[in-house]
């Protein structure tokens, strides 16, 4: 994880808050989407090859296309509906990575630019979905009893 920049600042926090909210209120389905969300997003600026930002990110392609199927995996395990969301919007990064492997005239700030974007909404996704389906969202009724 980098703190050099605002925007790197921002992206750390909500990284840590929405998986902090979702091991705090969801259950095994958003449990496991925190952990790869969290594996994902620590992993790419690690694995990102400063050098030679104009080029393909090959580690970064890999790692995005692990998260993309295991999110495509927890979709088909789970009875939630935002894996197969926060899928979907991996698959569109993973589309990303494939464009600039196939046309070079693919700018690199179109590509980080997608890549940030689709990787937000998948963090919205697991967000939002911890939100609508934790039981804990909804508060108890009790009827009085006779």
């Amino acid at each position: 994880m980098h703190f050099d920049t605002p925007a790197q600042v921002i992206s750390n926090l909500s990284l840590v808050l929405v998986c902090a909210y979702a091991l705090w209120r969801g259950q095994r389905s958003e449990w496991w989407g925190a952990v790869l969300t969290f594996a994902a997003w620590t992993l790419t600026p690690l694995l990102q090859d400063v050098s030679r930002l104009e080029n393909v990110q090959l580690a970064i392609f890999a790692v995005d296309g692990t998260y993309t199927v295991g999110l495509l995996g927890l979709a088909l395990r789970s009875q939630r509906f935002w894996p197969l969301w926060a899928a979907a919007f991996m698959i569109l990064e993973v589309i990303m990575h494939v464009a600039m492997l196939i046309d070079h005239q693919v700018r690199a700030r179109a590509y980080f630019i997608g890549m940030e974007i689709f990787s937000y909404l998948a963090l919205g996704a697991l967000l939002i979905g911890t939100w609508l389906e934790s039981p804990r969202r909804w508060p108890r009724l009790s009827l009085p009893t006779a």
